[in-house]
């Protein structure tokens, strides 16, 4: 039904989730041809795992992802989703019973785990903690080859009105500020330091999440000017 060829010929980059081929069995064909043909034209691969309990368990999910691994530039977990991984991934040592103080600093040596036993994606997560004035603290951190990169101490702090939506503006600010918009090339996030992308996607999925409906409506220029003030900080 799609040519991926032909729809992948002059694209420089593929993000995917997990809730595709946990839908049925025909979207989950689509999404294995889709990577497939990615994998084979040399084009970098992002992956949110978003694993959705409503459309099956975590390890069956797993079980369709694993063998795509080494293929993907970064993999992109929630803090359950690295606790649910931990144990069948098989992580020997414990994990922290929640997000506590504002601390990502516990869930890195399980990230660090994940990204040398999966053989190199940088493994991201982002962290949210949420006041009793609804005020949201969110960061990120992203452990690669280069060592952890984390937002923890510039956090974005905004109320949200809106509860969805945020992992995918992340990730899309994630991968626009990856581009180089003077080479129209990506940096690798296996190996690059990456705090700039990880706050310009932090600042983005924020905006996001300030108005209602899952899809973001900011656009440039504005979400520009976003970014631009957020890597100036």
């Amino acid at each position: 039904m799609f040519d991926w060829p032909a729809i992948f010929d002059g694209v420089g980059w593929l993000h995917a989730t997990g809730i595709t081929p946990a839908i049925s069995h025909g979207a989950r064909s689509m999404w294995r041809a889709a990577l497939d043909v990615a994998t084979s034209m040399g084009l970098p691969i992002s992956f949110d795992l978003n694993h959705r309990p409503q459309l099956g368990p975590l390890d069956e999910l797993w079980g369709w992802v694993a063998p795509y691994l080494k293929h993907f530039r970064m993999i992109i977990l929630s803090v359950g989703q690295i606790a649910g991984l931990a144990e069948i991934e098989g992580y020997p040592g414990k994990l922290p019973d929640q997000l506590a103080a504002n601390d990502d600093t516990p869930w890195r040596d399980v990230m660090r785990f994940f990204q040398k036993k999966w053989g190199g994606p940088a493994v991201a997560c982002c962290f949210k903690r949420r006041s009793v004035d609804n005020v949201q603290r969110r960061w990120a951190c992203v452990v690669n080859d280069v060592g952890e990169i984390s937002t923890m101490d510039e956090p974005v702090w905004h109320i949200p009105k809106e509860e969805t939506g945020g992992g995918s503006a992340w990730a899309s600010g994630f991968i626009y500020g990856l581009l180089n918009r003077s080479t129209n090339i990506y940096a690798d996030p296996r190996r690059a330091d990456l705090r700039h992308m990880l706050r310009s996607a932090d600042v983005l999925s924020a905006l996001c999440q300030e108005s209602v409906g899952d899809h973001s409506t900011v656009r440039l220029p504005g979400a520009s000017t976003a970014v631009q003030y957020a890597l100036s900080l």
